[in-house]
């Protein structure tokens, strides 16, 4: 016996249905972060021999579709996979999950048998129930399809498109997920841990290392991939081109890849890595100086004003150099990469231009989304050649002339917005002149070997403050009171004042403000969070920071305090906290007062 235990009105067709269906049974690890993803073992359709869209499973009344799968845990050794059938009818318009239920206390998925129907209003959870069971409300696999999984297939259906196709934006498309968790777990343990504890760096170990990690576990899975389709077993090459901290040269080496990274400047923690990884500081400019033929892949990893140049360089390199590339900062060959049109996001519309370059250059062009923690994920790899080694120097000349007319472009665009297009400059006769010279591109300008501080820190202070000033007034515009333990026996009711959407706040700051704010990376939000003593960022939402006993922690009596309290300074009903349980100072006495004897 079914029992509808849930149901969600929604303003969709059956076709979006299937897409949202399409989502949650191919992606399901984007709702349950217990795993990493299914891999498919066997599918069934009634329909005989036909491959059927998802999104025209609507309109085949009578298909029913089986599919046996894997379901994959992200902890290797916390959780087991299991099998799940699911079944999808068409006639019903339904789509039913049979979880392999084992005697495991610690379950990667629901526990139960249910499935998901769309009537013309609504999507509802049914709890499928053996002969035997009894499954209550309140059984917490329910709950958790029900508060979790249920409002998320509604969300999807009203927003894919009406014909219910879905873009297919899934990671891990060219690797075995299995394979990428399984390999992933072991470097993360072999090196995560021991790089964040040594990490000598100033920036934040976790992000970089696991990052890297993740990186070079999809670039070992891709290899190794390469070598069994080819019939190898040497290991390849590689040259990393603004590698950075190196820490992805650093674990590829340590696996038996040899390479050599190169970077503008050395990094502090170059010195703690072993003899054997190779690691250069130098600058790699655009010419036939600065060519890799010893080396089977060329790596970009958020390599900048280098990006569009890696598929021109192992091109040139040698005829079966391939590349692998992660864009970031967008970059046009001899300047910064300029938006073409408004219907795209200049990050969408960069990827879609360095596929071109990839496209000119001769390689077939394949994009893939990797698993790290950044928004810049995209990866774009030039594996394989369209034309014949003999056709090389067709090639070059194509590339060459691709080069020249947008270094062309770009100048005359300079020169336009500078002076309507009166004027000859040096820019418009470098870009005639590249081919003359030995770098590829007269106006190419590799990075400073020492960046410029621009994270919001070095903003004068008046601006600084006028900003905190202008945040805090617009947080205060309303009223609300929390409940703040000030001591033990104490709750002093305090005014932490509104909230609002970072995109809102940055539309009421001033042209001045914004102008201060606009060559610094990460802009409002990045200046936000400095001050995370006074402003509290959380999914894009900005209100005050409340301070307390639990956020705070007791302040040891030999704590020396550093840093006036904002709030005891500022805020109307001052700091709802006492000096002893703050761990800012309240006044100069409280300042001094720590300073010792």
């Amino acid at each position: 016996m079914d029992k509808i235990v849930h149901s969600l009105p929604v303003e969709a067709n059956a076709n979006q249905f299937w897409g949202a269906a399409r989502i949650y049974t191919e992606k399901p690890h984007i709702v349950n972060r217990r795993l990493c993803g299914v891999a498919n073992l066997w599918i069934e359709a009634t329909v005989g021999g036909k491959s059927i869209p998802w999104q025209k499973l609507a309109e085949v009344k009578d298909l029913k579709v089986a599919i046996i799968r894997k379901v994959l845990p992200r902890q290797l050794k916390r959780y087991s996979s299991l099998l799940e059938v699911v079944v999808i009818d068409g006639r019903m318009l339904q789509v039913s999950f049979f979880p392999e239920k084992t005697g495991s206390t610690q379950s990667i998925s629901p526990r139960i048998h249910y499935s998901f129907r769309f009537t013309n209003h609504d999507i509802s959870l049914t709890a499928i129930i053996g002969t035997e069971e009894e499954i209550k409300d309140n059984d917490p696999n329910v709950t958790w399809l029900k508060q979790n999984v249920l409002p998320k297939l509604v969300k999807w259906a009203s927003e894919v498109e009406e014909d219910g196709n879905v873009e297919d934006r899934g990671s891990l498309k060219l690797v075995d997920v299995q394979e990428y968790n399984s390999l992933y777990q072991k470097l993360k343990i072999k090196y995560g841990q021991p790089l964040v504890e040594m990490w000598p760096e100033v920036t934040d170990p976790t992000k970089f290392v696991f990052e890297d990690v993740a990186i070079a576990t999809y670039l070992i899975l891709l290899w190794q991939q390469e070598r069994e389709k080819k019939g190898q077993t040497e290991y390849q090459t590689f040259a990393d081109l603004g590698c950075g901290n190196g820490l992805l040269v650093y674990i590829l080496t340590m696996e038996g890849y040899k390479g050599i990274g190169i970077d503008l400047k050395k990094r502090n923690i170059w010195d703690m890595f072993p003899e054997n990884v190779n690691l250069k500081e130098g600058v790699v400019e655009p010419s036939d100086k600065n060519l890799f033929p010893e080396f089977d892949w060329l790596i970009g990893n958020h390599s900048d004003e280098l990006t569009p140049w890696l598929p021109v360089i192992a091109a040139k390199s040698k005829f079966t150099t391939r590349f692998f590339v992660i864009p970031c900062c967008a970059h046009d060959f001899d300047c910064k990469y300029r938006r073409k049109t408004a219907s795209k996001s200049q990050y969408s519309e960069y990827l879609d231009y360095v596929k071109e370059v990839g496209d000119i250059c001769g390689f077939e062009m394949w994009q893939d989304k990797l698993r790290i923690p950044s928004t810049k994920r995209i990866c774009l790899i030039g594996q394989e050649r369209t034309y014949v080694e003999s056709e090389m120097p067709r090639i070059f000349k194509a590339v060459e002339e691709f080069i020249r007319i947008r270094n062309e472009a770009n100048a005359n665009s300079l020169v336009n917005q500078a002076s309507n297009g009166k004027h000859e400059t040096s820019l418009q006769n470098n870009a005639r002149e590249t081919l003359d010279s030995e770098l590829w591109s007269n106006n190419f300008k590799a990075r400073e070997a020492i960046q410029p501080v621009r994270n919001c820190t070095k903003l004068d202070q008046t601006v600084k403050e006028d900003l905190i000033s202008t945040v805090v007034g617009i947080l205060m515009e309303k009223k609300h009171l929390v409940e703040v333990p000030s001591t033990e026996n104490s709750i002093l009711k305090w005014d932490r004042g509104g909230s609002i959407v970072l995109g809102d706040l940055a539309k009421r700051m001033s042209p001045r403000q914004l102008s201060a704010l606009k060559n610094e990376c990460g802009g409002l939000q990045t200046f936000l969070r400095n001050h995370k003593h006074i402003f509290s960022t959380l999914k894009g939402e900005v209100s005050l920071q409340v301070p307390s006993p639990t956020l705070m922690g007791k302040v040891p009596k030999n704590r020396v305090k550093t840093k006036q309290c904002w709030f005891h300074s500022n805020h109307a009903q001052g700091c709802p906290l006492p000096s002893t349980l703050c761990v800012y100072a309240h006044g100069q006495d409280d300042l001094q007062n720590n300073q010792g004897p």
